[in-house]
Parts: structure tokens; sequence; C-alpha cells
């Protein structure tokens, strides 16, 4: 009975010995009765050839090939000589020999001659099996899963069944269907549970997931430890995909240093230089992609590895060395992708050296030697832009089409349509560009959200679409096409999501003259104001104005449009209609007033006020022209017309705006009796307008500035409690503050401020007041004082804004001074009675760092937690994470200090902090055994500008991480660096250059051991350290002279 737990590499060696064994073995005597010539040797009989693949299997090279030949030469006739029970091992054996071969066209036909021969044997599903992975080995993979699956129901109850299974599975994944794999996996393993155990299987299984783009999947399924060549190999893979290069690159080390047999070695030699690349060290890329080229035999590998090499040195920018070795690469690879590559980058550097003309000379070799190449569409657009470069614009027009019509599916074939497009159309061929302007938005803006927007992969590709959309709507206006101008351009505009692009402005500026040429009014002018809106600072609002104006021309609103209101007044102005006539010059003015002629527009009003002096709208007239003198620096002339308005109209709607500029132009000028007066006159007649308020606010301010603070606060609080939650109450409530302020630095200021409180204690600025006072006592570090009158401000004024500071102030002065309990009690009183203030998360931290001191390392855990989930500052919420890992290390909760500091550095990365996060991640590693680790940790923290006082710590703990992982170069390296921070007598330091006395022994460089003794001798302050290093110092130095 044939063994259930047969694996597939050993079907063919059972098969055979099964088989042979049953067939009888000639006698001595006939092998000895067979001469032995030199012409001819006798036929061997099959347990002798079978015997003899087993040993060519043993050679190597040649011999084995030379083996394997002679006996594929025998077989046929043992084949024709043979039995019908012989007949089926021998063509069994055939096929084997022919598989080693590499024959397995050959190797399929003899298994599948052997199966019909042993139908009826056990060895039958064998031969079959055998079969199908040579129609595999061949690489008809979608045939071969079509025969696994009739091989499944024609064999169920076969030991190879789940072999099956798992060599069907690895077919799928050769054919990309990753489902049909999971399937059959999962099949496997429910059918036979023990597979599930088995490295293969598990090999199978993290393969698929790592084709489904998931690595980290795949490397959970791969586990910590992966034995073995493949299995290593595929963790390397897993690990740059997840961007862990470092660890994909010692991972493809291992498969090359511990599996120097296996044929993936020279493939991981070239995925650890890879891994380099892909982290932008290109500096270590070249170096090893230079070193494995003298140890790989495959060329196709040893020339990626040559061209890649040369494309690092580029990117290090050693163009010169790079072009040499480019050169190279393309001189001994003439055909095949890494020549055309080569050759690609080789125009690349030219480019870099700015030498277009010899560029395109190169990139024209790509086209020529290597057009079936997926870099011939790269070459082709370089040449047009090197064209550009040179200023051979319609050239490289001609480049940029030729990328289009001849690469129309490769990724620069939309950037060069839009080149071609734009090329075209400063050749004034529109209708010629627009095609290309159309095929980026083909490629481009073909996806829509539920909202019917469209939707883009990156903003380069919106940014693409809308000059692509501009310039095909600027294409179709200039050759006049104004239909297919309003047709799909238009409705792809509105579709377009909001954006502040250039290209997006005038776009909408050259739909919305299409849509007023083809008398769409309305779309016009609400496309126009939409984008003077949108954009109120372009550059381009002139013309949108421009022809918003003409729009409203258009839709009789004349005037609007001030072209249109000239050539009215100059046709109709000495004998026309008065009410027109004055209609136009009033909007003339308004409409230079809005462009911000200010003198012209002055002039306009004035001309208007002496034709028309009794006109209905004079008044109006003479607000505008004090607007466009005081625009023009002219305040008197502006105050004598707002003047003329409150004497000639006190109560009409303009006087209301006449009064409070008035005011506002002699409280500017220091004229403090003229502007209060025109503040009364502005409550007087209109105390229920918006104004009131206003005025009101600027009375307060005119006593202030007079310095009369104490009116000035008596009106600061009528206008806060008057009008509550205006602008001006705002306002008001600054003036107060400010007056308060004042009041607090006079000389008795703190005797007025208790007095007014006193006077006015629920006035709005009583709290303010007494805030001022305790902020007064808090300046002068009079803690006790301070501390008094900030408990005054909350106990008294609890609904004061500012009441959550007066707390927290108080909370400081017991702290100041050194009333620790005080501050802790306040602190917590403030968590009570504020729930809900922004200093929340900052009185949280302070009791934590309270608490810290306090060695109360759980309950200042918990306060830095509680900081963390408050909104709080970046500065208060980083000390709070630092702080709380350092709970939890005190605490002997490595993991959670840990997972804390790890979410510090992603929170936070290169702060200030980040050498102590890196230090305290290395210290967590170092003590758990993890040296590694560690020195990646200390590394980082060496590199992220430590204190003079950390950095001989963290070199000198890097250096003993080295030592632990058997690296003492390494370590001597970090021993050094330590060796030169610090102060001389840190004691990190002495340890260090103790260290390197040590290894320098250890490598005999006496001359530099000696050096780090008489460096110890002269700085250690420990006398017995200092006494052994002068002891080993002389031994050394007496061991050198006699030699």
């Amino acid at each position: 009975m044939r063994s259930k737990g047969r694996v597939a590499r050993q079907v063919l060696p059972v098969l055979l010995l099964a088989v042979v064994s049953a067939v009888t073995p000639a006698s001595g005597a006939a092998r000895k009765a067979a001469p032995r010539t030199a012409a001819a040797s006798p036929v061997p009989p099959l347990r002798e050839a079978a015997r003899a693949f087993e040993a060519a299997q043993l050679l190597s090279g040649a011999a084995r090939l030379a083996a394997l030949d002679d006996l594929d030469r025998s077989l046929p006739k043992i084949v024709e000589g043979s039995g019908s029970a012989e007949r089926s091992a021998a063509l069994a054996l055939s096929g084997a020999v022919r598989y080693a071969r590499a024959n397995f066209a050959g190797a399929e036909d003899a298994y599948r001659k052997s199966m019909k021969g042993a139908e009826k044997s056990p060895f039958a599903d064998d031969a079959a099996f055998a079969a199908i992975r040579s129609v595999e080995a061949q690489g008809q993979d979608a045939e071969a899963a079509r025969e696994w699956a009739k091989w499944e129901k024609d064999w169920p109850h076969s030991p190879l069944f789940h072999e099956a299974r798992l060599a069907r599975a690895w077919n799928a994944m050769r054919r990309g269907d990753l489902e049909d794999a999971r399937k059959t996996l999962t099949a496997l393993t429910a059918g036979a549970p023990w597979s599930s155990a088995d490295p293969r299987v598990t090999l199978a299984r993290a393969t698929e997931l790592a084709l489904d783009k998931k690595p980290a999947d795949a490397l959970s399924v791969l586990g910590p430890v992966h034995p073995g060549a493949a299995a290593t190999y595929l963790y390397a893979l897993c690990q740059s995909e997840s961007h862990s290069l470092l660890r994909a690159a010692a991972a493809f080390q291992e498969v090359a240093d511990r599996y120097p047999g296996s044929p993936l070695r020279e493939a991981a030699l070239l995925g650890k230089a890879n891994a380099f690349l892909a982290a932008r060290d290109y500096h270590s890329a070249a170096s090893e992609y230079a070193r494995i080229t003298s140890l790989v035999s495959d060329p196709a590998i040893r020339a990626e590895a040559e061209l890649r090499g040369a494309g690092s040195l580029f990117l290090t920018g050693a163009n010169d060395s790079a072009l040499t070795l480019l050169r190279g690469v393309v001189a001994r690879n003439r055909e095949g992708d890494v020549a055309a590559r080569a050759q690609f980058l080789v125009g690349e550097v030219l480019t870099a050296e700015g030498k277009p003309a010899q560029a395109i000379v190169e990139y024209n070799r790509v086209l020529t030697s290597y057009f079936r190449h997926a870099v011939a569409a790269s070459a082709q657009y370089r040449v047009a832009r090197s064209l550009d470069a040179l200023g051979r614009r319609a050239d490289a027009t001609g480049s940029y089409e030729a990328v289009v019509r001849g690469y129309p599916l490769e990724p620069e074939a939309p950037a060069a349509a839009y080149l071609a497009g734009v090329g075209l159309l400063a050749q004034n061929r529109p209708l010629a560009a627009a095609p290309y302007f159309q095929l980026v938005l083909d490629r481009y803006a073909g996806r829509s959200d539920p909202n019917g927007l469209v939707v883009f992969a990156s903003p380069e590709h919106q940014e693409l679409v809308e000059a692509a959309l501009c310039l095909l709507e600027l294409s179709y206006h200039r050759a006049g096409n104004l239909g297919q101008l309003s047709g799909a351009p238009h409705l792809l505009l509105q579709h377009m999501p909001a954006s502040h692009s250039t290209w997006r402005a005038y776009a909408i500026l050259i739909d919305a003259d299409a849509a007023a040429a083809m008398a769409r009014y309305a779309d016009a002018r609400t496309a126009l104001e939409a984008l003077i809106r949108d954009f109120p600072d372009h550059p381009l609002g002139a013309s949108a104005t421009r022809l918003l104006a003409w729009t409203y021309s258009r839709e009789g609103e004349d005037s609007l449009a001030i072209a249109t209101e000239e050539r009215l007044l100059a046709r109709y102005g000495a004998h026309g209609d008065d009410a027109v006539v004055s209609g136009a010059m009033l909007d003339i003015a308004h409409e230079r007033f809005n462009q911000r002629r200010f003198r012209e527009a002055a002039a306009a009003y004035e001309d208007f006020l002496r034709r028309y002096p009794a006109h209905p709208k004079r008044l109006t007239a003479l607000y505008q022209a004090g607007l466009c003198y005081m625009r023009l620096d002219r305040a008197g002339d502006a105050v004598d017309r707002w003047e003329t308005i409150m004497r000639d109209s006190a109560d009409s709607p303009v006087a209301e705006r006449a009064w409070a500029r008035t005011g506002d132009l002699y409280f500017q000028a220091d004229r403090f009796a003229d502007a209060k007066r025109c503040y009364r006159g502005l409550l007087e007649h209109f105390a229920g307008s918006s104004a009131a308020a206003i005025a009101m606010l600027r009375l307060s301010q005119c006593e202030y500035n007079a310095g009369n603070d104490a009116a000035a606060l008596e009106l600061f609080a009528n206008t806060i409690s008057t009008y509550p939650g205006t602008p001006a109450a705002h306002e008001a409530q600054r003036g107060t503050e400010l007056a308060l302020y004042r009041l607090s630095q006079s000389k008795d200021g703190e005797a007025v401020l208790a007095k007014l409180i006193e006077q006015f204690p629920s006035s709005p600025f009583a709290a303010d007041a007494q805030m001022k006072i305790a902020r007064r006592a808090y300046g002068e570090k009079r803690w006790t004082d301070a501390a008094d009158g900030f408990r005054k401000v909350v106990s008294q004024f609890p609904g004061f804004s500012a009441a959550d500071q007066a707390q927290f102030l108080l909370a400081d002065c017991y702290a100041q001074a050194k009333q620790t309990d005080d501050a802790q009690k306040a602190y917590e009183q403030f968590l009570s009675f504020f729930p809900s203030s922004d200093l929340r998360p900052t009185v949280q931290f302070r009791l934590g760092l309270m608490q810290f001191d306090a060695k109360d390392y759980t309950r200042a855990a918990v306060a830095f937690t509680l900081t963390l989930e408050d909104t709080a500052s970046g500065e208060v919420t980083a000390a709070a994470l630092y702080n709380l890992a350092l709970c939890h290390r005190l605490l002997n909760q490595s993991e959670d200090a840990r997972a804390e500091l790890e979410r510090y550095r992603a929170s936070f990365p290169g702060d200030a902090r980040a050498a102590d996060i890196a230090y305290q991640l290395g210290d967590l590693a170092d003590a758990a055994g993890k040296p590694e680790e560690a020195a990646r940790e200390f590394e980082a923290g060496l590199a992220a500008h430590p204190s003079l006082k950390q950095a001989p710590e963290l070199a000198y703990r890097l250096g003993h991480c080295r030592e632990q992982i058997a690296d003492p170069s390494g370590a001597l390296r970090a021993y050094v660096q330590a060796s030169l921070n610090g102060a001389s007598s840190d004691p990190f330091r002495l340890s260090a250059v103790a260290r390197c006395a040590a290894l320098y022994e250890a490598k005999r460089q006496y001359g530099r051991a000696i050096e780090s003794y008489r460096d110890l001798i002269r700085n250690a302050k420990d006398r017995e350290l200092v006494a052994a290093a002068t002891e080993r110092a002389s031994q050394l130095e007496a061991a050198s002279r006699e030699h």
C-alpha cells in the first residue's frame, strides 16, 4: 500500500521504485554474459536505468546533462523491449528524464503513454499528476487548470489529492485568478486540516494575499518565523510593499546569505538594492547595484542591476559617471527592455545637464532602435519637451502630436495632447487644437459623483482638466463656433467642482461671453455676477465687469454701462430730457466711483449738482461727493458736503450716514467736541437706527481719547447694556478693558478701580475692574493679594466671561507661592466650575504635572489621559502624551509606554522631543532584549539632533546594542561618536572611550587603544579606572617598543 504522506517532489521517485521493484531483475549470469565493447553498450535493464537516473540527479552542470542525455537515448530501446508491466514504468522513467532535461512536451507525452498503459495500476493517478505538471511547465496554465479539475473528479481518493489542490491553487495564482486560488486553498485546509501547518500551504496562502495587494495580511500569515528561501523572499516583498524598506532589505539579504543555492538568491540581491532605491537612499542603492553585478550569473539580473546602478548615480548628481555607465549598459545589451531604458536615461542625463539638442539625439535612438518598448512613448514626449526648450515650438507641437497618435493609451498621452493643443492654438489653428483638448477631457473627466459633479483622481488631474476646458472653449471662441462652445464644453463647465483656479475663471468668462453673444443674457448675467463674486481680486475682474455692463445694457439697464452712458450724454446732453440726462450723469458718476476713479467721480457729482441743484437725488450726490473727497484725502471738502446735508435735511435717510461719517472724520482729527456734536445729532435724529449704537460708542471713545476714563467707562457700560450682542457692544467691551487697564496702570489706579466697583457693583465693567486689580497684583508678584483678587472675581461675578481665567490664575498664584495643596484644590475646583472651558486641558495637564512631581504616577497618567481626550493646543497635547508615556514607564507598563511613544512620534514627527522619543523607545527595546530594534531607535535619536548632554548616552547605547548583535565595527563607530560629544568627564562618554580602547585592542590597533586609555587617564574621576587605564596603557606601550 502506498504511503499517504507523499509530496509532489516525491511522486516520480516513488513511482519508479515501486514499479521497477515489481519487475523481475535480470539474472547475474545474464549480466555477466553481456560483453562490454567500445563500439556499443548493452541496453541496461529498467532497474539499472532507474538507478542511473537517480545517480544523474546527484550530478551538476555538464556532467548531469550528459548523463541524462545518455539515459534518454537508451530508454526507447528499453520501452520497446519491455512487457506491459515494465512498459508503463519505462515510459514514466522516460518522462522523468525528459522533465529533468527541460523537455516538458516530451515528458508530457511519455507520462500520458505511461498512464494509458497503467490505467488499472495503482500508479495511474501518479502518471496523470506528473503529466499535468509537465503541461504547466510548458506555460499552458489554462489547459492545466482544466485538467486539474478533471483529475480531482477522476481520482477523488488519491493520496495525491491534496497535493493536486495545492498545485491547482498555484496554477490559479499564475493565471491571476486570485478568487479561485483562495477558494482552492480554503477547500484544501478544510479537507486536510493538518495541511494548515504545512509551510508550502502557508507560503501559498501568503502569496495569494500578497498578489491581492494585502501585504499586511500576508505578513500575518507568514508569521515572525518564515523558513525557506521562498517564504523569506515573499516576506521581503511584503515588507517592501508595506514601506518597511529597511526590513525588506534585511530580509532580501537573509535570502542571499542563508540560501546561496536558491534560484531566488540573485533576485534577492537585486531586491535589497531596490529597497534602498525606493527609500531614496541613492548612494547606498548605487553601491549595492555595483556590488551585485559581480555576484550574479543571470544576465538579465546583471543588466538590470547595471541599469539601476547607473540611474541611482544619476539621482545622486554624478551625471558624468552615470552617463558613462548607461552607455556601457546600452553597448552590452543591444536589444531588450534594459537597453531601451538605458538609452532613454542617457537622454535624461543630458537633459538634466541642460543639453536639450544632444538629448534629442539620444531620445531618437530610443525611437529608432526600441520603438516597440514602453519607454518609447516617454522618449517621444521628451523629444518634444527638448524641442520646446530649444525654442522650436512648431517642431515641438509636431512631436506632441506624434505622442498622441502613436501612443494614445500611454500615461504621457494626455499631457502631450494638452501641449499639442497649446502649440496649435499659438499657431492660430484653433479648430485643429480643439480635439487635443477634448482628448484630455475624455481621459480625466469621465467620472461623476451622485450629485453629477466630476470626480478627479488627483488635484493635478483637476487642474489639467480645467486648463484643457478653458483652452477648448477659447479654441471654439476664436474659431467663431459659438454653438459648439455652448454644447458639451458648457455642460462640462456646469458639472465641474467649485475651485479658485485661474483656468476656471477664464473658462467662465469665455462661456459667458458666448452666451451673451447668443442673446442668452440671463445666463451670461448670472455667470458674470458669480464670477465677480467668487473672484473679487482676480485680474479678469475688469473684463468681467465690462462684459456685465454690456449685458445690462442689452437687458435695458443702460445706466450700468459707462460707455453707453457717455455716448448718451454726447448725443442728448444739450437738449435731451432732463430726467434721462440727469440720470445718465448720476449713473456715470456712480460707475466711476465703483471703478475707484474718485477724482473723475467727484467731478461728475459736482457737475450734476451745478446742473441740477434741486434734483431729488441732490443729497445722494452730495454724500457720494464727500466719499470721493475722503478717498482722495481731502477730508475738509468731504466734511463740507456732509455738513450741507446735515444742515439742509437733518432727518433724511442720507443724513444718517452723513452724521456718522462727519463725526468719524472729526474723531480721527482729534476734534472731539465737533465729533460729539455729530454723534449727539445722530442719536437725536436716528435713535432707533443701527447707527445709534455706533454713535454712543463713538461718544464713549471721545471721552476715552480725551482722558476721561471714568466718564468713558460709564458710556461704554451704557453702550453694552443698551445694545447687547452688537459689534458696537463688543467694541465697547474692548474700550472698557482699555480704560480699566489705563486706570490700573496709574499711580492710584487700584484705589480708583475699587471705588468704581463699589459705586457701580452691577455695571458690566465691574468684573473687568476687579480682574484688573488682581492682574496688577499678579504682575507685581504679590501672590496672596492676587489670589484674593481672583477669588473675588469668581465669587462676586460668577457669570463673568473671564471667570475661568480668574480661577486658573488663582491656582497659579498658589503654585507660584509654593502652596501646592491649595493650588491643587484650586485646579480641581476649576474642573468642577468650568467643565466646558478652553483652559480645561491645560488645567488637567497641570494637575498631572503636580501629581507626577508627587510621584503619584497612576493619578498623573489619568490626568494626562483626560488632557488628551480634550481639545488642547498642540504644545499641551504633545507634552501630555510624552508625560503619559513616562508615567507608564515608571509604572512598569512597558507596552503601554511603547504605544504612547509611537503615537507621539506619529502625531508630532521631527519635533523638539524627537531625540527623547527615540531614546525612550530604544531603552524599552534594550530592556526587552531587542538590541536590533534598540539600535535603530538610538540611531534615530542621534539623527534628531539631541542635546550635548544626551548625545553621548545615545551614541554609547547604540554602540552597546551593536556589540550585542555582533557588529563590532558599527559599535566602534558609535563609541567614537560618543567620545566626540558631551563634556570630557561625561560618564557615558568615558564608558564609550573605554569600549573604544577594548575594541581597538581586539583589532590590534594598539596606537588608538593607547590614545583611548590616555583619554581616560586625563578625564576620568574614578581613581581605580585611572589606575587601570594607566597600567594598561603602559603595558601596550611597552609591548609596542619591544616590537
